[in-house]
């Protein structure tokens, strides 16, 4: 049995990452560092850092099929679509968005928003940012409708339902793509 430990804790080592320190995740949203990767522990946990300007699209409406998130709330305040109601949550609030229900983020005020994202589940989620950043790469979409539909497609491939038509009126002055 101690072996088995030994094993499991060469493989998932602990990770300490200094604040301000993490890799940047060159998502064309808004500023993301990933702190922990999902491969680092052995639950498969991905912790993030989303910083949201104000006055501005987080994510539109969407389903995780194979991941929950969990938002932690450091800064500013974040309006969350929880199904159909929306509500502002701010510092020290925690979200758990649960797969299979749909959600969404805005920052609608007037000042940065800064959140704790944490992910778990079978890195479906990880491994979605990367396919974007190479599908934009590779096909540089042209317009907002463009955009939308490449990140559309790229979601699905990774058990993401993306639902903009469900973006509720209160949101739509912060997302660009109509």
């Amino acid at each position: 049995m101690i072996s088995m430990l030994a094993a499991i804790a060469a493989l998932h080592p602990p990770v300490i990452v200094p604040a301000g320190e993490g890799e940047a995740v060159p998502v064309p949203f808004h500023p993301v560092r990933l702190l922990l990767s999902g491969r680092a522990s052995e639950g498969g946990v991905t912790f993030y850092e989303f910083e949201v300007p104000p006055e501005s699209s987080g994510a539109p409406p969407h389903v995780h099929r194979s991941e929950d998130e969990y938002f932690y709330v450091l800064e500013g305040e974040v309006t969350l679509l929880d199904g159909e109601e929306a509500v502002t949550a701010g510092p020290g609030a925690l979200a758990a968005l649960t797969r299979g229900h749909q959600h969404a983020f805005w920052n609608a005020g007037e000042t940065p928003l800064k959140m704790l994202v944490m992910v778990s589940g079978e890195n479906r989620f990880e491994d979605f940012f990367d396919a974007l950043v190479l599908a934009l790469r590779e096909e540089a979409p042209a317009d907002g409708r463009a955009f939308g539909a490449l990140v559309g497609r790229v979601a699905v491939e990774h058990d993401i339902e993306m639902r903009p038509d469900a973006l509720p009126e209160e949101a739509r002055p912060f997302y660009p793509v109509p």
